[in-house]
């Protein structure tokens, strides 16, 4: 791959670098590429070694941030962008408690350099017993996984919608809404 492809391809955009969520920021002469680590929170300098540097996964998801959550779905665009975007990232609130404000969650995930949308990326959430210690802790908004989360109003959601509640100790889906059970019995969207 030439210069200008991996230009094209790569910078400006989160991509996996070694199965780790990388922004990548510029690719020099050379093809050392100057990259930011998610989960670091820190710059590197690598060489550039296409079989290392691989897509992000499809699905995003639920993303814990500024102790609430906000929804990311990548946005279809035709682009030459391996990674995920400004331009791509579409970032929903949901009707639910932000102690620090709707604004200063999408910021920070707007800004790509978010250790929160990392985490999303690699499947990290806490469990349903941490989640409801900390919403019981404070007023917030907790991911459980991909898909769900809980809030401190004793809410239970499902990426958008309000499905159900919870008594800080266990689920209660919605009449409509109770075969999303499964998804959660199932761990589908949580890592092995």
């Amino acid at each position: 791959m030439n210069l200008n492809d991996v230009k094209q391809k790569f910078e400006g955009s989160i991509v996996l670098y070694a199965k780790r969520p990388v922004l990548f920021i510029k690719v020099a002469g050379d093809m050392s590429c100057r990259i930011y680590d998610l989960m670091k929170q820190e710059e590197e300098q690598v060489q550039f070694e296409l079989e290392k540097f691989t897509p992000p996964p499809p699905r995003i998801g639920m993303v814990n941030v500024a102790n609430s959550v906000v929804y990311v779905t990548r946005t279809p665009m035709r682009r030459y962008s391996l990674g995920l975007t400004k331009e791509t990232l579409c970032i929903d609130t949901l009707d639910c408690v932000y102690p620090d404000g709707a604004a200063m969650a999408e910021r920070e995930i707007g800004t790509l350099k978010s250790k929160a949308l990392g985490s999303t990326l690699l499947n990290k959430f806490p469990t349903k017993q941490q989640a409801f210690r900390r919403i019981s802790q404070f007023a917030g908004t907790v991911a459980i996984d991909k898909q769900f989360a809980v809030d401190s109003n004793g809410v239970l959601w499902y990426k958008r919608e309000q499905v159900g509640k919870h008594n800080f100790n266990q689920l209660f889906f919605n009449e409509d809404y109770e075969h999303l059970q499964i998804l959660l019995d199932k761990s589908y969207e949580k890592s092995k």
